[in-house]
């Protein structure tokens, strides 16, 4: 378990988890994710963004890695918070999501989309409605 305060590890250890103090907090690194978001909205590298927990840091994947530490940089985004990795991968939706379309979970659940939204540029996770199919 991560933590910002190294007096919170004789609890985490208490609790039976292994503890490692780091520099920055969730929160943190999610501010630092809309910093990221904001520099590489209009850019067309970059298009996979996330919070690496392990690392501490923002992880960008780009198949332009200087070109996008270039626009980090000159958007006052710490590259020390920032770790670009190579990476030729560019997301796509692999269906249509539509508010109301079913969906299965195994043989025993059937759930629907509640809606889909886009949030920016980018997709937000479905909200799923979960209904019991006994």
């Amino acid at each position: 378990m991560a933590t910002t305060d190294s007096a919170d590890i004789p609890q985490v250890l208490a609790a039976g988890a292994r503890g490692e103090v780091v520099n920055r907090s969730l929160a943190e690194l999610d501010t630092i994710v809309e910093q990221v978001d904001a520099a590489l909205s209009t850019h067309p590298n970059g298009r996979v963004r996330y919070v690496d927990v392990k690392t501490n840091k923002v992880v960008i994947l780009s198949d332009v890695p200087s070109a996008t530490r270039d626009v980090i940089e000159a958007a006052g985004v710490n590259p020390v918070t920032v770790r670009v990795v190579p990476s030729d991968e560019h997301p796509r939706p692999l269906s249509d999501l539509q508010g109301g379309a079913p969906y299965y979970v195994g043989v025993t659940s059937r759930c629907s989309v509640g809606f889909s939204v886009l949030r920016g540029t980018r997709t937000a996770s479905p909200i799923p409605r979960a209904r019991s199919r006994r």
